[in-house]
């Protein structure tokens, strides 16, 4: 079936409203005017990177007459170890000390229950109806081997670590839970019945005991209790507490914390969540790397009587991880034979789903004279390979992606503008399904016109170029092997409003798009 799509400039208008507007300087809460700190209570937040001398995002505290709990419970600094997450209430000196004394430790085990599966070559887990990232825990001497592979389905574990805006938990650290231990599972929660109970993932948990107030959707919560239906994989709660962030933390206190954005609005830039805690940019917010989804962050900054973070800086570290694996190939032209001196993008996504640009590593990857292609030391990702021949009057018609577990060989089929310039232009030699096909079309006087020589263009969420071609001499164009994922669909030529689409490229397709020229209002 063919379905006749006409375009709509709407969805290019999306940012716009929030990128038009600046807020006005804030001065940080708990600083004076010229910036200096009028007190010296902290709150940190983030894994523990040396338990001896507790150290917490790069401060180390003095623990001496600090009180230590552990999900609310009595605890002491030897229940502490090196990967756990914690929330720490200290004084420090000044804002950029690098010691200090704390107060207060909390330590909240993210989840504790038992694991239903493992995916060791993928590094994840379900553990609780809970899916768990493995990939950066540091596995207690509880745990055989202490590692990953120390882990069966059966045994009852106890996981620190974050939640990110997926509603998974990022382990940091795992280990042993005893056998009379309860239950704990946190994360938002869905499929409410109010007053019986409601689901966190695969675990329903009944809290028609537990008195706890109203639950809506999309609550964040932390239940607890010491029934479990196996079979039915239901927990019967205790203890049902709201926890839209472990942050502890007073007004006007210096804040330092690490986790996963929780919440990010495109159109609201300056306003996001991490762990939970609502964050705001201002003018004089010094930020490195970019606020994503689900993004690892780190923010300093003043705890504003609001409960709102008012950030001073924001960082997005990231670290690329090492790897052995080559990916190689040849660029080609089914008329014209190898392509030589093209540059190949290459963008590499990792198992959770963060990813990078090769070039950052191993700089530009160009073809050799014999439109040879090469790179080495990939880690175990996906690789999207793209050869960016546009400018030289080339296009790439099917996407192609590679799974690197191993070295891989893969060619890319480039074709010319010329050879798309005809009636009836062969389909590329390498297409797989699935495809997408249509036919770009201008309504004129005299009917419905083919439009030649239009550029169609495919891109996913992450705005990567998937797949690039040019309509025929009949409008028509030809795309194929298009990602699973969401992508887009960008349709422009000069003299015409470019436009946007959405694409189910989940099945073959055929489109057929009406394409409008620019008025003189539009190109003013």
């Amino acid at each position: 079936m063919t379905r006749v799509i006409r375009g709509s400039l709407g969805i290019l208008s999306i940012g716009l409203a929030a990128i038009a507007g600046c807020s006005p300087p804030a001065r940080i809460p708990g600083t004076d005017s010229t910036g200096a700190p009028k007190r010296t209570a902290a709150a940190a937040y983030g894994r523990i990177t040396q338990s001896g001398n507790l150290v917490v995002n790069g401060v180390q505290y003095a623990t001496g007459g600090a009180t230590v709990t552990i999900n609310g419970e009595a605890a002491s600094l030897a229940d502490l170890a090196v990967g756990q997450v914690v929330s720490v209430a200290a004084t420090l000196g000044n804002i950029s000390a690098t010691v200090g004394v704390a107060t207060s430790i909390n330590g909240d085990f993210a989840l504790a229950g038992p694991v239903a599966s493992v995916d060791a070559a993928n590094a994840v887990a379900t553990i609780l109806g809970q899916p768990v990232r493995l990939g950066q825990a540091v596995f207690d001497a509880s745990i055989p081997l202490s590692s990953i592979a120390g882990l069966a389905v059966g045994d009852k574990v106890k996981v620190s670590g974050f939640r990110n805006a997926s509603n998974e938990i990022v382990a940091t650290w795992v280990g042993r839970a005893a056998a009379s231990a309860a239950f704990v599972a946190r994360g938002a929660i869905s499929d409410v019945r109010p007053g019986a109970s409601f689901r966190i993932n695969g675990l329903r948990v009944d809290y028609a005991s537990s008195n706890t107030s109203a639950l809506v959707e999309g609550d964040v919560v932390e239940a607890r209790g010491k029934a479990l239906d196996p079979v039915a994989n239901v927990l019967t709660a205790d203890t049902v507490l709201m926890k839209p962030t472990d942050v502890i933390a007073n007004p006007g206190d210096y804040v330092d914390l690490e986790g996963y954005l929780t919440k990010l609005d495109p159109n609201q830039p300056l306003n996001f969540e991490a762990v939970g805690l609502p964050i705001t940019k201002t003018t004089g917010t010094v930020v490195s790397g970019v606020v994503t989804r689900d993004a690892f962050i780190k923010v300093k900054g003043g705890l504003g009587n609001n409960g709102t973070l008012f950030a001073s800086q924001v960082s997005i570290p990231f670290a690329i991880p090492p790897g052995e694996h080559t990916v190689e190939g040849m660029v080609f032209d089914a008329f014209r034979g190898p392509v030589a001196n093209m540059l190949v993008s290459m963008f590499v996504i990792l198992p959770s789903g963060s990813g990078y640009s090769y070039w950052l590593v191993g700089g530009q990857v160009l073809t050799d004279s014999a439109g040879r292609f090469k790179a080495t030391g990939l880690p175990d990702s996906k690789v999207v390979l793209w050869a960016e021949g546009y400018f030289d009057g080339y296009y790439q018609p099917c996407s192609v992606t590679v799974d690197v577990r191993g070295d891989v060989t893969r060619d890319i089929e480039v074709v010319t503008s010329s050879t798309l310039s005809s009636l009836d232009p062969p389909r590329p030699l390498t297409g797989r399904d699935p495809t997408f096909t249509g036919t770009v079309y201008e309504l004129t006087a005299a009917g419905s016109q083919p439009l030649t020589g239009a550029v169609v263009e495919v891109t996913d969420a992450s705005m990567l170029t998937r797949a690039i071609t040019q309509t025929d001499l009949k409008g028509r164009f030809f795309l194929c092997d298009l990602p699973a994922s969401s992508v887009e669909l960008a349709v422009y030529k000069d003299g015409y409003v470019m436009d946007l689409w959405p694409v189910d490229s989940t099945q073959s397709t055929n489109v057929d798009i009406e394409f409008k020229r620019v008025t003189k209002q539009q190109d003013k």
